[in-house]
């Protein structure tokens, strides 16, 4: 079927953004209701400010004696950035990464911050918006920083352009500066806050020109993650004439474009105080200059405003949280196909449309003089009279279980593929299959209940010389856990696996140096910065996978790179892999907090120890032989550990799991090791 189509799924084509078009917003029901409720919240606030604007007796502040002269200047707080970014304003940064806003409660002011992440330079500018930032007399901006506690940034920095001059300040060690400080500068402007908690910074504005307008905001790292919250200015302002007059103000105003001001105001405002828009809507620019633009007014009417920002906030965290998916979606205009002669792109023939292969049933269109779509498509491809998509599928699911399919060739149902073992079987399935909504849960019940799954794996010479291959299940079916599946049961058997549901993917420890030769300078996944905390113990299926350089975990264990479908993934043995099980963090580490546990329990001997590993790693308790193989193991390596608590030591702190302090070293290091042997066993990497 020919069907032209576009999508955003490509994040080098679309500059990283998150909802580049086509994109479906999947809200719940509770959530569209949120935000709709949350829309309206902001509505109601937006009305009730200019509502309170159009008083003159709401909106100045507490009046001064007529003989006493206006003072030139007074002082405020001006919040230049919290929350969102200032209304209207431009933003860039130095990499592909879009701006990432954190909800958090432990935000210093506000419902949220800004965090940066990144193995290089990440620095992040605002220009423009509104409320202006402008430079006060004797100012000064302060501003909380939190650089990360596992990926300080080697230094922080901040720079103002006010018009022909810039000013930048650098925060860093000493011994971490050099190149990194700005010119002319020798030593930093002070040292990098202190990783894992928030600290607020101050600097001085008096070396730029007061009461001009700040071009450029830019804040920033050098490697690391860093999260930002909270610039507020503060200082004297001038009090000009276009602040205390209302019509001053508009004067100034003539012939621009003024944020926050829409239809008959914005022309109103462009035009000028002498044009007839503007005699007409003089009292709507009144209120529109105290809702929006006067920065002396009466505490009633300042608070209604920063209730209104904070509606504009709280809908904006509504909506953000509402997971989306990029989608294909077909052109407006189809383009038009043709049949090529000869294969050649330039020697078209007769024109062609939408439908499928003469020998496969036709497409029932809703409506039969419409072009057919891609729905139409989704409906023939699971129609009863096209078998073949659930034959396929019950074949896929049925490998999954027993190793191989019904149809071993599971990528081709064609003349070309291997006929079907058991074809009765397949077709039994398949029916029952579709007949039952698709329900994959059901089926995959079916099959792990069968008596066929549930045989023994053990070969009898019987079996061995009649069914070689196992085509037809004369004994339970054995093979290798998938890359996933092995990590997971490792995480599930210590107790650290987060079952958590959802969300972004996660980076989990990795070895130095993988990411970085295959990606571009400026790309998000130039650089590798380790997850830390619950996520990096999620399951496997999270996982982040950066096709150039995937997960070594999953690799090694033969998973696919996503670069190209996979119907049947291969199982290779390969030495990389046993040295993983046995030296890869993830898996010391798990080995190492189930020992914890173990130790804790209090279990009244050695013998009992081992017992209760074996059941929690393989189901049931280990044979005589083995009984004896793991107490002589285990009592090796308690002597080893005695002569070197070192270096139990070391075993201890290995991940980020931390360590109860009081549990010995030099006995839990012991039974770490004797857990880390038992998950290098055949059988726990194999089902049986």
């Amino acid at each position: 079927m020919y069907s032209f189509f576009y999508s955003a799924a490509d994040p080098a084509m679309d500059g990283n953004i998150a909802e580049t078009q086509p994109f479906l917003s999947l809200a719940s029901v509770e959530q569209k209701n949120a935000i709709a409720a949350a829309k309206t919240a902001e509505n109601d606030a937006q009305t009730e400010l200019l509502k309170f604007a159009a008083r003159r007796e709401s909106r100045i502040p507490l009046p001064t004696k007529r003989t006493e002269p206006k003072p030139k200047s007074f002082f405020r707080s001006q919040v230049w950035l919290d929350d969102e970014f200032p209304i209207g304003s431009k933003t860039r940064n130095t990499s592909r990464n879009a701006e990432q806003w954190i909800q958090n409660s432990d935000s210093p002011m506000g419902l949220r911050h800004l965090t940066q992440s990144f193995g290089s330079k990440f620095e992040q500018t605002i220009s423009g918006g509104w409320p202006t930032m402008t430079i006060p007399e004797d100012g000064k901006l302060h501003f909380w920083v939190r650089p990360d506690r596992f990926e300080p940034p080697k230094a922080i920095s901040l720079s103002l352009k006010v018009g022909k001059k810039s000013k930048r300040w650098v925060w860093a060690n000493s011994e971490e500066s050099g190149k990194l400080l700005a010119a002319g500068q020798k030593e930093p402007d002070g040292p990098l806050p202190v990783a894992g908690q928030w600290t607020q910074l101050s600097v001085s504005l008096s070396d730029l020109p007061a009461n001009d307008v700040v071009q450029d905001l830019q804040f920033g790292l050098f490697n690391g993650i860093c999260e930002w919250d909270a610039f507020v200015c503060s200082g004297s302002y001038e009090n000009t004439e276009e602040s205390l007059d209302w019509k001053k103000w508009w004067e100034k105003q003539k012939g621009t474009d003024v944020l926050l001001a829409s239809g008959p105001i914005a022309e109103a405002i462009k035009a000028g105080p002498d044009s007839e828009p503007g005699k007409k809507h003089a009292s709507e620019v009144e209120t529109h200059y105290y809702a929006y633009i006067c920065e002396q007014m009466s505490p009633e009417l300042l608070s209604k405003r920063k209730a209104w920002r904070a509606k504009r906030v709280e809908r904006s965290v509504l909506e953000k949280s509402v997971a989306g998916t990029f989608v294909f979606k077909d052109m407006d205009t189809p383009r038009e196909a043709f049949v090529m002669k000869r294969g050649q792109y330039d020697a078209k023939g007769a024109p062609v449309k939408p439908s499928t292969p003469a020998f496969l049933p036709t497409l029932k269109l809703a409506n039969p003089e419409a072009r057919p779509t891609r729905l139409d498509l989704a409906k023939w491809l699971v129609s009863e009279e096209n078998p073949l998509t659930a034959r396929v599928t019950v074949n896929r699911f049925w490998q999954q279980v027993f190793g191989r399919g019904i149809v071993l060739s599971s990528d081709d149902f064609g003349t070309q593929g291997i006929p079907p073992t058991h074809p009765e079987l397949l077709d039994a399935l398949a029916d029952d299959f579709r007949s039952y909504g698709w329900d994959v849960k059901r089926l995959m019940k079916q099959l792990v209940m069968t008596r066929a799954f549930q045989r023994s794996s053990t070969i009898s010479d019987r079996s061995m010389e009649v069914d070689p291959e196992n085509k037809f299940l004369s004994r339970g079916p054995r093979m290798r856990l998938d890359a996933e599946q092995i990590r997971d049961s490792v995480l599930a058997a210590s107790g650290t696996l987060n079952p958590a549901m959802g969300g972004h993917g996660f980076l989990t420890y990795q070895p130095p140096q993988i990411w970085e030769p295959v990606g571009y300078g400026d790309s998000n996944t130039r650089y590798y910065l380790q997850d830390h905390g619950p996520s990096i113990y999620r399951r496997s299926v999270y996982a982040f996978i950066k096709r150039t350089a995937p997960p070594p975990f999953m690799t090694n264990f033969d998973a696919p790179n996503r670069e190209q479908f996979c119907t049947k993934r291969e199982r290779s043995n390969t030495p990389l892999q046993a040295l993983q099980l046995m030296n890869d963090i993830q898996y010391v580490e798990a080995a190492r907090v189930m020992a914890e546990r173990v130790w804790a329990a209090n279990l009244p001997s050695d013998l009992a120890r081992l017992e209760y590993i074996m059941e929690q790693s393989l189901s049931r308790k280990p044979t005589d032989s083995e009984t004896k193989t793991l107490l002589n193991a285990y009592q090796l390596f308690r002597n080893r550990f005695a002569v070197s608590p070192e270096d139990a030591k070391k075993l201890s702190v290995v991940g980020e799991t931390l360590i109860k302090p009081d549990l010995p070293a030099t006995e839990v290091a012991p039974l770490a090791l004797i857990i880390n042997l038992v998950f290098n066993l055949d059988e726990f990497v194999n089902r049986n």
